[in-house]
């Protein structure tokens, strides 16, 4: 549960210029791949 909001936020940060409804795509296509990739081996919290 963590892992999710934290890769949410961290999207937004990323990007703070693109608040825009395409933003939120990006999030769910990167939140897929980054949510695996997290498991496999997560940043430190």
């Amino acid at each position: 549960m963590d892992r999710q909001g934290w890769y949410g936020v961290r999207c937004i940060i990323r990007w703070p210029q693109m608040i825009e409804p395409s933003y939120e795509e990006s999030i769910t296509v990167w939140h897929a791949t980054s949510g695996q990739a997290a498991y496999t081996g997560s940043p430190a919290t």
